[in-house]
C-alpha cells in the first residue's frame, strides 16, 4: 500500500505557501531537513542549540507527549540526549526566525504558540498544515499533510543519497523494517 508523501515540487509548493508565515516556513524548512519527530520539534527551546562556526548542532532534552512537556527518552538510554548535526538550510531559516521572534531567550520554544508555550501537534496539523496544503499551488494537489507525510517525505527523497541504514539514522529508528516498511516509499 503506498502511502503519502511529497513530490519536489510540491515541497516547492507548498514552502511557497508558507512565505507570508515566518514560523510556519521555518518549521516545515526544519522538518524536512532534519526529520525531527513532531513531539522533537515542537519542544524545542532556543537553549538546545549550538551555532558553533563549524557545524551547527541541536540536543534534544525534552518531547511534547498529549499534551505534556517529558524529558527526552524516545530512542536513547536514561540520562542520554541526542545531539544532531542541523543541515545549513535548518541553520539559515532558524537564524532568521530567531531575528524576526521577540521571544529568543534560552528558555522560549522556538515554535511558540500565541502564549508563548509549545504548540500542540493536532491543532497545528490542523489549523495550519491543512490549511497551507489546500493553498499550495501544485499539481496534484497535497491530498492530505501532517507530520508523519513530512517525515515520509524525507526518508523516501533520502532513500537515493544514501543506504537503508542512513535513512534510518537520520530518521533515529530502532529498527531499519520501520524505515524501510512506513517510510520509505517508491518514487515513479
Amino acid at each position: 500500500v503506498r502511502k503519502d508523501f511529497l513530490s519536489l515540487d510540491q515541497i516547492q509548493a507548498l514552502l511557497k505557501a508558507a512565505k507570508w508565515q515566518p514560523r510556519d516556513r521555518t518549521l516545515l524548512t526544519v522538518v524536512l531537513v532534519t526529520a525531527l519527530r513532531p513531539s522533537e520539534l515542537l519542544a524545542l527551546r532556543w537553549k538546545c542549540f549550538d551555532f558553533a562556526k563549524d557545524s551547527a548542532t541541536v540536543t534534544l532534552h525534552e518531547t511534547v507527549y498529549r499534551g505534556v512537556l517529558r524529558p527526552y527518552t524516545k530512542t536513547t538510554e536514561e540520562g542520554e540526549l541526542p545531539r544532531l548535526v542541523i543541515p545549513e538550510q535548518a541553520v539559515m531559516a532558524l537564524l532568521e526566525w530567531f531575528q524576526q521572534t521577540n521571544r529568543n531567550e534560552d528558555e522560549d520554544f522556538v515554535f511558540p504558540n500565541a502564549d508563548g508555550g509549545f504548540l500542540l501537534k493536532e491543532n497545528y496539523s490542523k489549523r495550519v498544515l491543512k490549511d497551507l496544503a489546500e493553498r499550495a499551488d501544485c499539481k496534484p494537489k497535497i491530498k492530505r499533510l501532517n507530520f508523519q507525510v513530512l517525515r515520509r517525505t524525507v526518508a523516501t527523497h533520502a532513500q537515493h543519497l544514501g543506504s537503508l541504514k542512513d535513512v534510518q539514522s537520520i530518521l533515529r529508528h530502532r529498527q531499519a523494517e520501520t524505515t524501510q516498511q512506513i517510510y520509505i516509499q517508491a518514487i515513479d
